[in-house]
């Protein structure tokens, strides 16, 4: 039943999205167009969605409350992620993202923050750089 409801959440959510996506137009950019990124976000979203309300699998029952906590945390991490992106830049809000989602994860800390210290810069590099998609690196309340 709960893969069921997911689904259906899921299902209103990237309909709401393709929605959007479909009625958004701009005369310039890329040649595919600007909702060609959504579109390849949205259609899978609902096929997949649509695939849990009809073969649902085993009937799970909820997360025990240990995890609910912390799936709340990732969430609540995520949250500030965006919220801090651009008063802090790409590199630190990055960093911080990565190394709380993997202290929640258990991670050691060393290893959390090794990887935050490495992953932040490489996604920069990556989406700024190889896929040109420009980034703030450090933000408003920095610099």
């Amino acid at each position: 039943m709960i893969g069921r409801i997911f689904g259906v959440a899921v299902f209103v959510i990237a309909a709401l999205y393709l929605k959007s996506a479909l009625a958004y137009e701009a005369s310039f950019g890329d040649p595919l167009g600007p909702r060609a990124f959504p579109l390849m976000l949205a259609i899978p979203a609902l096929l997949g969605s649509a695939s849990l309300v009809v073969y649902p699998g085993t009937s799970e029952a909820f997360a025990a409350k240990d995890r609910m906590w912390v799936q709340s945390g990732a969430v609540i991490c995520l949250f500030a992620f965006v919220f801090l992106l651009e008063r802090l830049g790409f590199l630190i809000s990055t960093a911080g993202m990565v190394i709380l989602l993997a202290l929640l994860m258990q991670a050691r800390p060393f290893a959390a923050c090794a990887t935050g210290v490495v992953a932040s810069p490489a996604l920069w590099l990556l989406f700024d750089k190889v896929l040109d998609l420009p980034l703030p690196m450090v933000g408003d309340w920095i610099g």
